[in-house]
């Protein structure tokens, strides 16, 4: 079995030559074929010379001018060598190594993180914008910081936060990485990093999902007695199977995007273009096929072209920014010199490693990418296949052959009779259909335009897998105005004449996995074709004619899905209209959230119960209720927390997603719970081999091999609860509940928290409180009042100075230690009798805690208003003035609501009595 066995090592300098041949001889003898080492400090390339002529072996190093930097590779048996390539970053802390395994270009990312941790994240952000290209990734090196204080430290750091890790995992979730240890010996400690009094897992390795199956042992090894005290770190070694360099085999060529996005580039090309048009014969299906193959020798060699060009600009930008650095001290002029070099370099590197364009040509960041989106870290490599006795292959060839027999076997028709049958079975459903008539048949048929030719090239994906020539709708799209009469000359050929290219019959059969299915089962996997794009743009516009016929053959109203797209944007009108509604009243956040799921997601949640919410429709119904809640201003508390029930803090807002998604599962098994739903075995169909979350056994029937998108999302959902919401019924739990405890799960310990000192102080406040109070003392309890500490913390503010006298203000000094709230407690509790601060939470009546309540949100509105008037505001009797009154309005509000009775129960108190019906006070307002 060929292996290919790497290590990671901080070997803390490496300019020393006894230390380097030591290393080097370790490193043999533990047959390592490639060696990525950090802290290597290299200065000048005379030091990677001089270290290639000695050893003789081949090696990429860092240049640096830092203390403690530099990372390196290092080709210990030279078996990999074959067509690797190597690229920098510009601060000697990054390193990209291109090798083939099996056949495959992986691209390993040695790097050594800032010791700084202000500088961590930092580091990680700019390494995830230039981790954007399609291939597997491989991250490796000395990161300084771990993901799991708890299993990764063993000393005082252990526990601690892992706040500075925060961009590494967002790295780690886009690229779908895993940690080699974990994944080989899951919690056991080994440390890679021993100091007198910590122990740590700083140097590790993530491989992505497609290299899993091929990991074969990871290790951390003992160096040798020779090298006892020269580096604190221990090596770390991963060994894969697979065979070194590209496939002789291997014509999965395909045109690289970036290629297209160079003006340089696309101006050589349509030139060379252009040359191999004018030079060619008439144009036949023979020459078409034949001036592809010219086409692909011209973009391989400008792609080569580019590739040199762009790296000898980075090499000249690195010499010159050593050059710069080497200086003893820098003036402000070399300084921005240095500056403007490094953005020029960054953006080089960007290009070099840069993502395709989407359909839309807008460029993409880390950040809005999805982190479930396929990439080239997604796939899966079939490293064993069971056979029909359940025996198992790990044979490469043997595993070809089987899934080559199995798909023979699923396509062939054995018996005639049966081919014949359901021939006639279509021809009975279609005779019903009403037929185009001749003069349409004739459009049909017709030849194409350069406009249908143009519109159809328009509208495909410009970087979706091509086919067996490796051309994508990109290239056709860029040089349409050089290739469109030949490629419409081929079109037309097939159109009116019937002659058509043989590469229009060429494909490459790719295998997908079924969802939820075993990818070790013949069965799991299902065959598309991918053809080559010529032939795509003669069916789309073959399709494009087909559907102005369609809305009199079938109906204009039909969609594949049950819910036509007409249906959500209905839901989103219907929504404007009540939030525009809602906006005229004078609501709390209660109401308007109760009127958010009444009113504004009620048609979406109905329609939810048949078909999948569109996200683009849900990420306006979110912005639709913020808007709402906030009026068009940032929401002051996280949007999960808002889902908790009222009691816990929340508004009680489901997320709108997550309710879809249940009533979806709870549509599904209704369905099939069901004794006289006549549609249950199409229904088991559709979920295909998603049966688990109707809690029933496989389907011995026919399956689809896609699961209707509905049932998809249902078989994901009831996981989801399986592990977020194991105390719920799906079936008898209501929705609203269910998306409570899975808010609860999902909660941070921070968050958790929070919830309960909010639950405390809501204890300690009365309920019945006037409308204008109760968001004040809800956004109280979250600790989210705009105070100036808060907002000077936030830059809003330069200074975090009281507004109404000198001191810094807080929640806490602005309702209780300010020298415009304390006279006001004193004439509170004066004349209400109530106990002032700080033994204001012995206040325990339902009366008392009324005033407390007016009394803090008149503070606080006094506190605002010198504020906005930039003078103080300190006269108290007004506000206790203003808190009678509102006291008085509430308590008869109260007394009109739930009649005399119910109410002397719970207001009864010495400050009020009721006089004929009436509510009296004796005490006078001012």
């Amino acid at each position: 079995m060929s292996t290919f066995k790497f290590a990671t090592w901080n070997v803390r300098g490496f300019r020393d030559s006894y230390k380097q041949r030591e290393i080097l001889a370790f490193a043999q003898a533990q047959n390592i074929d490639v060696l990525f080492v950090q802290e290597t400090n290299f200065r000048t390339p005379l030091d990677v010379a001089r270290f290639r002529r000695d050893f003789h072996v081949d090696a990429f190093f860092s240049l640096t001018n830092a203390r403690a930097c530099g990372v390196g590779a290092i080709f210990i048996s030279g078996r990999f060598r074959q067509r690797a390539h190597c690229t920098f970053g510009a601060d000697g802390r990054m390193l990209f190594l291109d090798v083939y395994i099996s056949g495959k270009r992986t691209r390993f990312v040695n790097i050594y993180a800032p010791v700084t941790r202000s500088n961590t994240n930092g580091f990680f952000k700019d390494l995830h914008q230039i981790l954007l290209e399609p291939l597997p990734h491989v991250l490796l090196g000395d990161f300084n910081c771990v993901v799991d204080s708890q299993r990764d430290v063993r000393g005082p750091g252990r526990g601690r936060s892992t706040y500075y890790a925060k961009e590494l995992v967002k790295v780690l979730k886009h690229l779908k990485l895993t940690d080699t240890w974990l994944y080989v010996h899951e919690d056991l400690f080994v440390p890679t990093r021993t100091s007198r009094t910590t122990a740590s897992r700083i140097d590790r390795t993530y491989v992505p999902d497609f290299l899993l199956p091929s990991v074969v042992d990871c290790e951390v090894l003992t160096p040798s007695s020779s090298l006892a005290g020269k580096s604190d770190h221990s090596p770390l070694v991963t060994t894969l199977r697979g065979t070194p360099g590209p496939h002789n085999g291997n014509h999965g060529w395909r045109l690289d995007p970036s290629l297209l996005e160079d003006e340089h580039s696309v101006e050589q090309i349509r030139d060379r273009l252009r040359a191999s048009l004018r030079d060619a014969p008439p144009m036949t299906p023979q020459v078409w096929d034949a001036l592809k193959e010219t086409w692909k020798a011209i973009l391989q060699e400008e792609g080569r072209a580019r590739k040199t060009r762009i790296s000898a600009q980075t090499n000249e930008l690195l010499r010159r920014m050593r050059i710069i650095r080497g200086a003893d001290t820098l003036t402000a002029c070399t300084r921005n010199y240095l500056d403007s070099l490094e953005a020029s370099y960054a953006r080089l590197l960007r290009l070099k490693t840069r993502r395709p364009l989407g359909a839309h040509d807008q460029s993409i960041s880390p950040s809005t990418l999805d982190l479930d989106e396929a990439r080239g870290n997604g796939g899966v490599q079939i490293a064993e296949v069971k056979r029909p006795d359940g025996s198992m292959i790990t044979d490469s060839e043997e595993i070809s052959s089987a899934f080559r027999n199995y798909f023979r076997a699923q396509f062939q028709v054995s018996d005639p009779e049966e081919a014949v049958f359901a021939t006639q079975q279509m021809r009975d459903l279609c005779q019903y259909l009403q037929r185009p008539s001749e003069e349409e048949f004739s459009a049909l048929d017709g030849e194409a335009t350069m406009d249908e030719l143009r519109g159809a090239t328009q509208k495909m994906p410009p970087n979706s897998a091509p086919g067996v020539d490796g051309l994508t709708a990109g290239f056709y799209a860029t040089f349409m105005d050089v290739l469109g009469d030949a490629l419409l000359a081929v079109v037309n050929a097939l159109l009116a004449k019937h002659m058509k290219p043989d590469s229009f019959g060429a494909g490459r059969i790719v295998l997908l996995l079924k969802d939820g299915a075993p990818p070790n089962e013949l069965s799991s996997w299902r065959p598309i074709t991918l053809l080559n794009v010529d032939y795509k743009i003669v069916a789309a516009i073959l399709n494009n004619r087909i559907k102005l016929l369609l809305p009199g053959m079938i109906s204009p109203i039909q969609s594949c899905d049950g819910v036509a797209e007409a249906t959500w944007q209905k839901a989103l009108e219907r929504a404007h209209l009540a939030s525009a509604r809602i906006k005229h009243l004078d609501l709390t956040l209660r109401e308007k959230a109760l009127a958010a799921k009444t009113c504004i997601c009620a048609f979406v949640y109905y329609a939810s119960r048949i078909a999948v919410i569109p996200s683009r429709t849900v990420t306006q119904l979110n912005k639709l209720i913020g808007s709402l809640l906030w009026d068009d201003k940032p929401a002051p508390v996280k949007r999960h927390l808002l889902q908790l029930p009222e009691n816990e803090g929340g508004l009680g807002l489901p997320h709108i997603m997550t309710m879809s998604k249940i009533l979806a599962l709870k549509t599904a098994r209704c369905l099939h719970q069901a004794t006289d739903f006549f549609g249950k075995g199409l229904l088991r169909y559709w979920c295909s081999t998603n049966t688990k979350f109707l809690d029933a056994e496989r389907h011995l029937g026919p399956l689809a091999e896609s699961p209707s998108p509905f049932y998809k999302t249902a078989a994901n959902t009831k996981r989801m609860l399986d592990t977020e919401a194991t105390e719920c019924d799906v079936d008898k739990d209501p929705p609203i509940r269910i998306v409570e405890a899975i808010t609860r799960h999902q909660l941070s310990p921070d968050e958790k928290r929070k919830t309960k000192r909010w639950r405390q102080k809501q204890v300690k406040q009365g309920h019945d409180l006037p409308k204008e109070v109760r968001d004040f003392m809800w956004k109280r309890n979250w600790e989210v009042l705009p105070t100036r500490d808060q907002l000077h913390r936030f830059g809003v503010v330069p200074s975090a100075r009281c507004p109404n006298c000198r001191a810094d203000e807080s929640a806490h000094h602005a309702m209780f230690e300010c020298l415009a709230a304390k006279p006001v407690w004193r004439l509170v509790a004066k004349d209400f009798k109530i106990r002032p601060p700080p033994s204001l939470d012995r206040n325990r009546g339902a009366f008392a805690k009324l005033v407390i309540a007016c009394t803090l949100f008149v503070i606080w509105k006094r506190r605002c208003v010198a504020e906005g008037k930039k003078t103080p505001v300190r006269a108290a009797y007004p506000a206790v003035s203003r808190i009678r009154l509102m006291v008085w309005k509430h308590l008869s509000e109260q007394l009109e609501a739930s009649g005399e009775e119910k109410f002397l129960r719970r207001w009864h108190t010495r400050f009020f009595f009721l006089k004929d019906g009436n509510l009296s006070m004796p005490i006078t307002p001012y």
